[in-house]
């Protein structure tokens, strides 16, 4: 799924909508499901391929993975290096506890990595606020600048005030 698809919750101008429908395909979400080994991750990364050489921002979506070996982690280096390297980030949400990887896979990543700086990641708690954060940096790399949490509205512009 791309965010041209399913955008966030966040309210945004107009303007900011149609810049991310019209460049959502940068935003990549993916639902993995059950035990992630060598050959099922090698198999994503396969599926992956075409948005890793590309400033792309991937969301792999964990609540329904119970467990990840070594290799997997292995290759979800080389998927945030190879991200990185190319304006990309790599972004992990809905990452429960028992998964082995901790609450911030970033920094399990960096852990076992031979060139941590390497590593291009975030984790988040929610899809929402994953969605959020790839909105925000592909609106910045065209140039705008994202709705601020902090932004004040108007009181006439409250649904209240009408």
């Amino acid at each position: 799924m791309t965010a041209a698809e399913r955008l966030s919750v966040r309210q945004r101008p107009a303007e900011q909508t149609e810049q991310l429908v019209q460049h959502g395909d940068r935003i990549v979400m993916y639902e993995l499901r059950g035990t992630l080994f060598f050959a099922k991750t090698d198999q994503l990364f396969e599926e992956m391929l075409p948005d890793l050489d590309r400033p792309t921002w991937v969301i792999l979506h964990l609540r329904r993975v119970i467990h990840i070996d070594f290799s997997s982690v292995r290759l979800l280096q080389q998927i945030a290096a190879r991200l990185g390297a190319h304006g990309g980030q790599l972004l992990f949400c809905e990452v429960h506890a028992d998964l082995g990887l901790g609450r911030k896979v970033e920094r399990t990543l960096r852990r076992l990595s031979l060139n941590p700086r390497r590593i291009c990641a975030k984790t988040f708690t929610s899809t929402d606020q994953a969605l959020e954060y790839a909105e925000n940096a592909l609106l910045r790399s065209l140039g705008l600048t994202p709705t601020a949490l902090e932004q004040r509205v108007a009181l006439e512009a409250l649904d209240l005030c009408r």
